[in-house]
């Protein structure tokens, strides 16, 4: 196999080059698009750190800044996904509005079921079951605090990257089978 072909997809790769080709550069990109939002987040929490956004519904605790500054981070990260995945590992010529909602739906998805429903479960886990604040350092480097509330975050990024492949590969950068 010829390198530079992998790196641009040429129509001279067999078929498992092009699957290994797309694996490789999705987890590529989704490594890189997994330090835009984590990168993101950890500035706009540190940014509006103190900004106190908590109220209580049904009894339960909801931190409503740490939540906004999830689907902000989020929404960056989405947009800078949206373009390398289209550009670089799928290789989409398709229609780029119809491919951009369908990302976005698909990412809604995620954003609702992992992002913001396993990371506040987690939270309350972490708070509730465990007594740990979300705050609580884990270790500190040059001033800057590593915190449960990143560690959970980075964790639930890694859990999006893969559910984000296969909705991804199934239903918004499919290719249409050719007759042969």
């Amino acid at each position: 196999m010829n390198g530079k072909a992998f790196l641009r997809g040429d129509a001279s790769l067999s078929s498992s080059e092009k699957k290994a080709r797309e694996v490789f550069f999705y987890i590529i990109f989704g490594v890189l698009t997994t330090a835009v939002s984590y990168i993101s987040f950890i500035l706009l929490d540190v940014l509006l750190k103190g900004v106190d956004w908590t109220f209580i519904l049904w009894g339960i605790k909801i931190d409503f800044l740490t939540l906004f500054i999830k689907v902000v981070s989020w929404t960056i990260a989405v947009l800078f996904a949206f373009f390398t995945n289209r550009t670089f590992v799928f290789l989409s010529k398709g229609p780029i509005l119809k491919e951009l909602i369908g990302f976005i739906s698909s990412r809604l998805l995620t954003l609702v079921v992992i992002e913001l429903g396993f990371f506040q479960l987690s939270i309350w886990i972490l708070e509730g079951g465990a007594g740990i604040d979300k705050d609580t350092a884990l270790f500190a480097l040059s001033g800057f605090s590593f915190t449960w509330l990143y560690l959970l975050n980075l964790f639930g990024n890694f859990l999006c990257m893969i559910g984000n492949y296969v909705l991804s590969k199934l239903f918004i950068f499919k290719k249409k089978k050719q007759k042969e």
